[in-house]
């Protein structure tokens, strides 16, 4: 399964959640996804949704809860699969990251090394 989406511009990205957390009525409802698409493509964001995607939600916490998201296993699977055979693929803004596995033709230990590193990252980070 390809990522459920995919983003061009991540800054544009992050204004528009900033402007969702601080301003609860500006998100889309949920499951809305043409709303979603309109407001991703009002903020010049160049998004692509998969097709394959029929809804969506927010997950948001409490400032004293700590909440672990967990990828879906199946595209964990084929995610640690595609590290096999193809380069990390970063954002454009990650171009300065000096981790061996996110440089092109890394080893396949290296990248699955600097996965689990973001994987674990990213899990506990709360985007905050």
């Amino acid at each position: 399964m390809p990522k459920p989406m995919t983003v061009q511009n991540h800054g544009n990205l992050g204004r528009l959640i900033q402007k969702w957390v601080l301003d609860p009525t500006s998100r889309p409802k949920e499951g809305d996804l043409v709303e979603l698409k309109r407001q991703l493509n009002d903020a010049d964001v160049s998004a692509m949704i998969d097709p394959a995607v029929t809804t969506f939600r927010f997950a948001t916490h409490k400032s004293d809860e700590l909440v672990l998201r967990l990828p879906p296993k199946d595209m964990w699977e084929e995610h640690r699969k595609r590290l096999e055979t193809e380069d990390y693929n970063l954002p454009p803004f990650y171009r300065e990251v000096s981790a061996p596995g996110a440089q092109p033709h890394a080893s396949v230990d290296d990248k699955l090394a600097f996965d689990e590193e973001r994987l674990g990252d990213y899990t506990i980070a709360n985007c905050a």
